[in-house]
């Protein structure tokens, strides 16, 4: 079995460089590396899609694990910020990288989450799902 090429796609280049190094001491493996990404930005994701799709002629695993949490403020594309990193981010980047994972034999994408939207009692306004009505409500 050939050993794992692991693309770290995250926000904070010293926190993942930190996170590259502790998983060398642990693998071994230079099997690793960064690839900087703001999933609150459509143009982040579109242009980390771009650099990975040039150079990649499949993608086996896609893990989508980011979010934000109590934060009042828009995504840069004008979207409540939740809803932009939370599950915008995570659409738009797997939709870019779908005919990639159709190379993968056992292509896999994880979606990973928290519950911590059980701790909120409120009612989602479908109509405009840019406000931040939500956010001024229950975290201010």
């Amino acid at each position: 079995m050939d050993e794992a090429h692991v693309i770290l796609a995250c926000r904070d280049r010293k926190r993942t460089e930190e996170a590259l190094e502790e998983i060398y001491k642990l693998s071994g493996s230079n099997n690793v590396e960064i690839e900087i990404i703001d999933l609150a930005s459509l143009k982040s994701i579109q242009g980390c899609a771009k650099r990975l799709r040039g150079r990649l002629l499949k993608l086996d695993v896609l893990i989508n694990n980011a979010g934000v949490m109590m934060a009042l403020e828009k995504s840069v594309d004008g979207y409540e910020i939740h809803f932009a990193v939370n599950h915008l981010g995570h659409f738009l980047l797997t939709n870019l990288f779908l005919d990639l994972m159709k190379n993968a034999p056992s292509a896999r994408i994880i979606n990973v989450s928290s519950i911590s939207h059980a701790f909120l009692n409120i009612t989602i306004n479908w109509d405009d799902i840019s406000t931040s009505e939500v956010n001024e409500k229950h975290f201010i």
